[in-house]
């Protein structure tokens, strides 16, 4: 079976003041609209996921908590990882290929650069900065997660939803 890998940036974040570590920044509160809106807007595009995956950091735990709401996730099953913070494209494909072959689609919710880069390394498509809650879908022509790489790897969509409300 295909496997189908769909990159989210967390949606807008308040800046960084230097009164908060960067892993502390919350949602503006466009953020925590556009976070539902997108949920909302997924699951109307796509099946829902086998699994999400986000960064601990707090922009990004809210954004997969009320895109979860939206698409009737249940945010118990929301992985953590520490490592999807600041992550190089290298620490992504390993955390990727180190996926339960039962999951057949996965969201990643996470952070630029680091996703930006991943993409277009593994698409080899010129994709430029994953803008707040936009979303990569990547298909894979593989049966196992672990045979994922640049080589087979199809840019399927590049979805900016609330690109018109900028």
């Amino acid at each position: 079976m295909a496997k189908k890998l769909f990159l989210v940036r967390h949606t807008q974040a308040v800046e960084n003041t230097g009164r908060q570590t960067d892993v502390h920044r919350a949602l503006t509160a466009r953020g925590f609209s556009d976070a539902s809106r997108i949920g909302g807007k997924f699951i109307e595009k796509h099946q829902k996921p086998d699994i999400i995956i986000s960064s601990h950091a707090e922009r990004a735990r809210r954004t997969a908590e009320l895109m979860a709401e939206q698409m009737k996730f249940d945010h118990e099953s929301i992985i953590y990882d520490e490592d999807l913070y600041e992550a190089s494209a290298r620490t992504l494909l390993n955390l990727i290929n180190a996926l339960s072959d039962s999951w057949s689609r996965v969201i990643l919710i996470g952070h630029n650069p680091s996703f930006s880069y991943f993409a277009e390394f593994i698409t080899k498509q010129n994709i430029g900065s994953i803008q707040p809650g936009g979303i990569v879908e990547i298909d894979f022509q593989v049966g196992a997660w672990r045979e994922i790489s640049e080589a087979n790897a199809q840019l399927k969509s590049y979805d900016v939803p609330l690109k018109e409300q900028e």
